[in-house]
């Protein structure tokens, strides 16, 4: 299983995190204030997940979602799940 998303912003807005959730962005429109040389994303990764399931066994061989920073090892009785 691999899984990867983006989130791209339109000219002039910004990619912004919404609360304490990994992967959660608004987009939102860049201020004024800030000098043009000031770096905000404009692209983020919303999901970049990667897994190895033996599904007619329920097995888990590893599943590591790099947003979030888990990693999960073998295990029985584990379905795969979005």
């Amino acid at each position: 299983m691999f899984a990867y998303q983006e989130l791209r912003c339109e000219k002039g807005y910004f990619a912004r995190p919404v609360g304490i959730a990994s992967g959660a962005y608004n987009c939102e429109p860049r201020p004024p204030s800030l000098p043009p040389t000031a770096d905000l994303p404009e692209v983020v990764t919303v999901r970049d997940e990667v897994g190895l399931y033996l599904t007619r066994l329920d097995i888990r061989v590893f599943h590591i979602n790099f947003v979030a920073g888990t990693r999960h090892g073998p295990a029985l009785a584990v379905r795969l799940g979005y």
